[in-house]
């Protein structure tokens, strides 16, 4: 009979700075993987190396995946990987980071994510079968994974749902199978989900399910607010109004207006000239106010005294754009005092301080679930944990983790296991989503995280198996022309069309081509996040990845997929390096889950464009996977598929 459970786990990297460090000479990545894999290559055999006492340790692993995590090491400074003098041949060495590591192996924080997720999973058992017989067709027509995940009786429960696996379908069911079957009254059931679309979504759902019901759906900010507007005279003793996007806006006007600035001043110190992502104006200052009012989050979610923000401010170089971005700050924090303003971080946080100060008034549930468990930041852990549910059931996806650059912490669903004692870890392993060789590509570039490959549904392929297309261009403005000339050339609704980029600047230009050849587009970045709305039949959706997470469409292009971008070698947020990110951030560990979120939003068809050099997130495995790579430096005529040509 099946074992209930799979151990998830990947360790691996101090036996490659163990080997390194006992070499005796100086050597090359290759030779390191190919002693820990245990190839008795002629090298390996003539050097003896093949008694090492590391020889083959890692012998269930391939030797690419040695040498992945040899780069990983590299690029976090465990070893340096430099060329001899005089000669043309790099060799590894540690470093003293490397050798701290060794030392103490304990200390592994920074490498966690990448090196050491380890979970175990329960597998859908034999009894769990006959349940779901015994129950007939209560549970509708979900898969069995999906089953296991709404019935569990688990206190603690983690279910790891990839893209596209059905996670809100599994979360609505549990809700109503909690209320219907378990008994559990409506009100004590409280599901917290990210966005007010997936809010309003689940509650009609829930409604087409039980009508009138009294079940409690919120966002986290939704949530909060209603506990302050209840208890607003003990908490404020006065009126305190929800700073919309205008009153951000008014606010910041302001503020520069009172330092001795214009607008247009603002932006010409925020932004270099000769790098400015777009001539457009407005598109400028709403980002450089998004960029203000995430500094503000930052330091209110760590808990960042205003001397300690004003000396992370002030060590930036350029010490007169520092001064005036703190001085905004803090007459921002001034402004909204006296106007009686909370932004959506302050939702969050004056709702902890009451009920730390209130503990009768906080709310009772039996059961709380959580949507999107790997986006949480450490303020909604700690909202959670007040709460302390009699049953916790949350929904997540460590690849997913795309959010650390403004606060979220992969950490908290990786580390699920540890916080809470007999946790249960289930997973949602088949993409309704996704074509198969979509979903191929998109396990074998998410690989380094040693995730369970997901499965693809597997109906409707293609016979020729072209449902991703790799093209090569010779500039920036080919690889758009070529983006919008194959739009012209599709039959399906421009509403199922994704136009996918890194930043905001190769955004800014293609919103130039569409224009040029007179497609309509619909544009969703983080900076108007509060604005996005689902696009119209003839409107294209042209987004950055972090705006479009959640979302699928039939047809996706993904420009600029190079070394530049992938991972991002520049920002579009400069206030971002006035401020210091915890040691828990790593961004090169954070691309690679971008670039899979991008990928993992196509339907049917996945075009990936690219000028210079392809990213080296697509490896020698996912190039085999892609049969089909168009290269117009080589003058071939780019094919689409049938079913896409008019």
């Amino acid at each position: 009979m099946q074992s209930s459970k799979s151990k998830l786990k990947f360790r691996p990297h101090i036996n490659i700075l163990r080997q390194v460090s006992e070499m005796n000479f100086n050597c090359g990545k290759k030779l390191i993987a190919d002693i820990l894999t245990g190839k008795k290559t002629s090298q390996v055999k003539r050097l003896n190396l093949h008694k090492k006492i590391l020889f083959s340790s890692l012998a269930l692993y391939d030797q690419s995946d040695v040498i992945e995590l040899i780069n990983l090491l590299v690029h976090k400074g465990y070893l340096k990987y430099e060329k001899e003098r005089n000669t043309y041949f790099k060799t590894l060495r540690l470093t003293d980071k490397g050798k701290e590591e060794l030392v103490n192996p304990h200390d592994t924080d920074e490498l966690k994510n990448s090196l050491s997720i380890e979970y175990d999973i329960e597998k859908v058992t034999s009894t769990d079968l006959k349940t779901f017989a015994e129950l007939g067709d209560i549970l509708g027509m979900l898969s069995d994974e999906q089953k296991k995940a709404v019935i569990h009786a688990g206190k603690y429960v983690l279910c790891i749902a990839g893209a596209g696996t059905g996670k809100t379908n599994v979360l609505t069911k549990r809700v109503h199978f909690l209320s219907q079957y378990r008994d559990v009254a409506q009100e004590k059931i409280l599901a917290v989900t990210f966005t007010r679309k997936a809010k309003a979504e689940m509650k009609e759902r829930l409604e087409g399910l039980v009508p009138n019901n009294s079940y409690v759906i919120e966002t986290f900010n939704s949530f909060c607010e209603k506990i302050l507007r209840k208890n607003a005279r003990e908490i404020y003793g006065k009126e305190i109004k929800v700073m919309d996007f205008r009153t951000k806006k008014d606010i910041l006007f302001k503020a520069i207006k009172e330092s001795g600035y214009s607008a247009a001043d603002a932006i010409d110190m925020y932004y270099a000239k000769k790098r400015r992502p777009t001539n457009d104006e407005v598109t400028l200052f709403l980002r450089f106010m998004y960029d203000i009012y995430s500094c503000i989050d930052h330091q209110k979610n760590n808990n960042i005294s205003d001397e300690e923000l004003h000396k992370e401010i002030m060590s930036y170089q350029n010490k007169s754009l520092a001064k005036f971005i703190y001085q905004l700050i803090q007459k921002i924090g001034m402004y909204k005092e006296e106007a009686g303003y909370r932004d959506f971080t302050d939702q969050i946080i004056h709702t902890l301080d009451f009920f730390k100060k209130n503990r009768a008034a906080i709310p009772k549930f039996d059961h709380i679930l959580i949507d999107e468990y790997q986006d949480v930041n450490d303020t909604q852990i700690e909202l959670i944990d007040i709460l302390s549910p009699k049953n916790l059931f949350v929904v997540g996806d460590p690849r997913q983790s795309i959010y650390g650059w403004r606060g979220s912490k992969v950490s908290h669903i990786l580390d699920f296991s540890k916080k809470f004692d007999d946790a249960k870890v289930l997973q949602l392993t088949k993409n309704y989503r996704s074509k198969n060789q979509i979903v191929s590509l998109t396990n074998s570039v998410i690989k380094p995280m040693r995730m369970p490959d997901l499965m693809s549904n597997g109906e409707g392929e293609d016979a020729d198996n072209e449902s991703v297309i790799l093209v090569s261009h010779d500039n920036r403005d080919r690889q758009l022309t070529f983006v919008a000339e194959s739009i012209l050339s599709q039959n399906i609704p421009r509403n199922e069309v994704f136009i996918l980029a890194r930043t905001n600047k190769e955004l800014d230009d293609m919103e130039r081509i569409l224009r040029q050849a007179d497609i309509r587009y619909l544009k969703r970045t983080t900076e108007l996040s509060k604005k996005n709305k689902d696009p119209e039949e003839e409107e294209v959706t042209l987004a950055t990845i972090h705006a479009i997470k959640g979302l699928e469409a039939e047809l996706v292009y993904l420009i600029g997929a190079n070394t530049l971008s992938f991972p991002c070698m520049v920002s579009d947020h400069p206030i971002m390096g006035l401020v210091k990110f915890d040691s828990h951030y790593d961004k090169f560990d954070e691309e690679l889950r971008v670039f899979y979120v991008a990928l993992s939003r196509a339907k049917t068809k996945l075009i990936i464009n690219y000028t210079g050099t392809l990213t080296k997130f697509l490896d020698y495995r996912s190039k085999k996977i892609i049969q089909k790579k168009i290269d117009l430096q080589n003058k071939v005529k780019w094919k689409l598929n049938k079913q896409y040509r008019k």
